[in-house]
């Protein structure tokens, strides 16, 4: 794209050198956006793994509550599950 930019330029004609700026613009455009998307994957990873970790946390401390009360502890996944359906 570098090469027709430049032939473009070379042109000196108004209309080459709009056609030139436009594309130089795209460019800047598509960079931007790909920036944007590769910022937006990142986070979206960062976010994935935070809801694992917090998921662990929660079956862990599940596992802690029915170990102490001698309880299944799929009895208490049962038992929460109830208590946020209502």
């Amino acid at each position: 794209m570098t090469d027709l930019v430049q032939r473009l330029k070379s042109e000196r004609s108004p209309l080459c050198l709009e056609a030139a700026r436009e594309i130089e613009r795209a460019a800047a455009t598509l960079r931007e956006a790909k920036a944007e998307i590769i910022r937006l994957r990142d986070a979206k990873r960062r976010a994935m793994q935070v809801a694992h970790e917090r998921a662990k946390e929660v079956v862990d401390l599940r596992m802690q509550l029915a170990k102490s009360f001698g309880v299944d502890a799929a009895m208490i996944s049962r038992l929460s599950r109830k208590s946020t359906d209502r």
